[in-house]
C-alpha cells in the first residue's frame, strides 16, 4: 500500500555535494508480508541531481500506540542523475508509521542505469524482462527491482540479477529473466541499477 508513512525525514550529504529541496523523490511504499505479522517497506529514491550518488537509509517503524517496533537500514548505489533505486526492508511487527533518515554521498563509481533499457512481457505469475545495455561501457552487478500493485496497494516485489558468469551485462548485449508475482497486479514498477566496470 502506498502511504506517506514518514514522521520525519532527515537528508545528510556529504562528500562535498551541495543538495536543495527537490533535488530529491522519495517515494514510500509497504505491504505485509504474507503470513503472521511481518510486513515489508520500501523508499523509491530519484536522483535529481546533476552527479552520481550512492544512497543509504535508516528507517525506523512504529505501532499503533506510538511504541518502535524495528530499525532497519539499506543501502544503494551508484545512482546516476535522473535515476532511481529502491531500498527494501523486512520488520518481523506489522508498524503503523515510519520515520526514515536519508544520507547521499558521491559514488566513486560510474553508474550505468541510463544506458539500460528494457522490455518487459506479461505471462502467467510474472514478468518476462528483457534488459539491453545500450551503451559503450561493460555493466556489472546489474539488478532489477519489480513492484507489483494491485491498484495503488503494492501486493509484491520481486528482484534478481541480470548478468553472464562475469557477472556483467557487455555493451549491446541482452539478458531476459522472468520476476515473479503470484497476487492479481494491474501495472509494475521496473527499477534498473549497476555500475560500470
Amino acid at each position: 500500500m502506498k502511504r506517506i508513512l514518514s514522521i520525519l525525514m532527515l537528508l545528510i550529504v556529504t562528500s562535498g555535494i551541495v543538495c536543495a529541496s527537490g533535488d530529491f523523490v522519495v517515494g514510500e511504499y509497504s505491504r505485509p508480508a504474507g503470513t503472521g505479522t511481518r510486513q515489508w517497506y520500501y523508499l523509491v529514491i530519484q536522483n535529481n541531481t546533476d552527479q552520481t550518488l550512492d544512497f543509504s537509509a535508516a528507517v525506523k517503524v512504529y505501532n499503533s500506540d506510538g511504541n518502535i517496533v524495528g530499525a532497519r537500514d539499506s543501502s544503494e548505489g551508484p545512482v546516476s542523475p535522473g535515476e532511481r533505486a529502491m531500498l527494501t526492508y523486512l520488520f518481523d511487527e506489522a508498524f503503523e508509521t515510519a520515520e526514515h533518515t536519508l544520507n547521499a554521498k558521491g559514488s566513486r563509481y560510474s553508474g550505468v542505469s541510463q544506458d539500460l533499457s528494457y522490455e518487459s512481457f506479461s505471462a502467467k505469475n510474472k514478468e518476462i524482462i528483457e534488459v539491453t545495455n545500450n551503451g559503450a561501457n561493460v555493466a556489472r552487478f546489474v539488478e532489477v527491482y519489480v513492484l507489483f500493485f494491485d491498484g495503488d496497494v503494492v501486493v509484491s516485489h520481486d528482484s534478481t540479477y541480470f548478468v553472464d558468469d562475469d557477472s556483467e551485462l557487455k555493451p549491446g548485449k541482452s539478458i531476459t529473466k522472468e520476476l515473479d508475482c503470484y497476487e492479481d497486479y494491474d501495472s509494475f514498477m521496473v527499477i534498473l541499477t549497476g555500475r560500470a566496470k
